[in-house]
């Protein structure tokens, strides 16, 4: 509960525009740590069931590996204009990317894990 409490606090002080710049940057630094452990705790007292949890579990990797890539391709192409249909656009090209990419990582893992 604290953490959380502190992640709400120093979320609303990072956009503050009262303050200076590097204390709002550091705000937003202690926003994503108490998101963190915020989540963290909430993840030890909750638990998630279905399918689609069940595959996020099974593509975290290739979700985590690729989704820069899929950042990067979107800024080149499609741009920030609409940040909306920017989101759904990189996390649905994450996704796709991780489910078409899941063998060949698979297949490099166990190479390097052979050496």
């Amino acid at each position: 509960v604290i953490a959380g409490l502190v992640f709400v606090i120093t979320f609303v002080f990072s956009g503050y525009k009262g303050i200076s710049t590097e204390i709002r940057l550091l705000f937003k630094v202690f926003s994503s740590v108490y998101f963190s452990i915020t989540v963290y705790f909430i993840s030890c007292f909750v638990s998630l069931k279905g399918r689609f949890f069940e595959w996020l579990g099974r593509y975290y990797l290739e979700i985590y590996v690729l989704q820069g890539v899929s950042i990067l391709l979107s800024d080149r192409y499609i741009g920030k204009d609409n940040p909306y249909f920017y989101f759904y656009f990189c996390l649905f090209l994450s996704l796709l990317l991780a489910a078409v990419c899941k063998k060949p990582i698979e297949r490099y893992m166990s190479l390097v894990k052979k050496q």
